[in-house]
């Protein structure tokens, strides 16, 4: 594959082709963090009435018409990325969804009363004692790209401290410990949470059934007609008590660190395979994380078979001890394989 556009960003972007990668993989993943240092180009836009004293940024808007034309015209260039970066159903646009995702990252940052966009100030972020993590930049000859993110090995040896990360189990009893009990009352349309279920994934854990208690606990959702589910915790006994579960955490899907914790309590933790490649990793997973560890995805490596894929990533080899550190603290049970060969 010889293109003159792809051999120079490629090299704007400090970006390798993984060994074993076929042409339309290190295109589409070539792409996807060009459109991220695009995005992030636009937000630098100025308008002529501009006063450098306040910055008020660039429109959503500006960002989505500029960069949607940008996207256009490489995928007229390159046709056979065009299913990966508009699967169906698409309830936003790559462009669109990208922008979230640097949000998120801290890349953009709100302004102008919250409406606008601005890039954020330059900052380095040490994230494990080897590697540390750009914001602010667009291009920078000593960071390369991993999925939307700016990535180097640290430049200064000391001046790391390791986070003390709570895994999922001592999340949720700490949780239990604080959380506001109520007279359960008549309960209906309910479902429960088994964590002892052989399934693969917590979609295939619920039940109709009342499972056994862990330390005392169920877990349990309500479904109620054309609204969304509302989970809550059961106490069955004498005084049989709930608490639900604050909107906060359904809506951000922290909900699911209560099933990873309930399965890794019972020894019946999820699994995910990791295929260890020469330069980089391929993580399959066969269930949704919470919003946090999701993140960690959406900033540090690239989706695998669509711009959308939640359950796939490539990433480089230097990210994946920091990745797999907190899938471990969630009690999910990471099996690797050593591959020499295709993927």
């Amino acid at each position: 594959m010889v293109d003159e556009i792809l051999i120079a960003m490629a090299t704007d972007l400090n970006i390798d082709r993984f060994v074993s990668e076929s042409d339309l993989q290190f295109i589409n993943r070539l792409l996807y963090s060009a459109m991220a240092c695009w995005i992030k180009t636009a937000a630098l836009d100025r308008s002529v009435s501009f006063h450098n004293d306040v910055d008020q940024g660039v429109s959503r808007r500006h960002i989505l018409e500029r960069c949607d034309g940008i996207l256009t015209k490489m995928l007229q260039r390159f046709p056979s990325s065009k299913p990966w970066f508009e699967p169906e159903p698409r309830n936003e646009s790559a462009v669109q969804l990208l922008r979230s995702r640097l949000i998120r990252h801290g890349d953009l940052l709100n302004v102008g009363f919250q409406t606008n966009l601005a890039l954020a100030p330059q900052s380095i972020t040490p994230i494990t004692s080897d590697t540390e993590c750009g914001r602010g930049y667009t291009l920078n000859p000593s960071f390369f790209y991993s999925g939307i993110s700016m990535l180097r090995r640290r430049q200064e040896a000391d001046g790391f401290e390791e986070r003390d990360r709570e895994d999922a189990c001592e999340w949720l009893r700490n949780y239990i410990r604080s959380a506001w009990w109520e007279s359960a009352g008549r309960l209906e349309d309910i479902e429960y949470f088994n964590p002892f279920c052989n399934s693969r994934s917590n979609h295939g854990c619920w039940q109709d059934a009342v499972p056994i208690p862990v330390e005392g606990i169920i877990f349990a959702r309500h479904l109620a007609s054309k609204l969304p589910a509302e989970y809550l915790f059961i106490k069955f006994g004498e005084n049989e008590r709930i608490h639900r579960i604050d909107r906060f955490l359904r809506e951000t899907g922290e909900y699911r660190r209560v099933q990873f914790a309930l399965r890794e309590m019972v020894d019946n933790n999820l699994i995910a395979d990791a295929k260890i490649y020469k330069g980089h990793i391929h993580l399959k997973l066969s269930f949704y994380l919470p919003e946090w560890e999701n993140r960690l995805f959406e900033s540090f490596a690239w989706p695998y078979s669509s711009i959308s894929d939640k359950l796939e990533w490539d990433m480089v080899s230097l990210i994946w001890p920091y990745i797999k550190i907190h899938l471990e603290k969630l009690g999910i049970v990471i099996r690797e394989e050593i591959v020499d060969g295709q993927l």
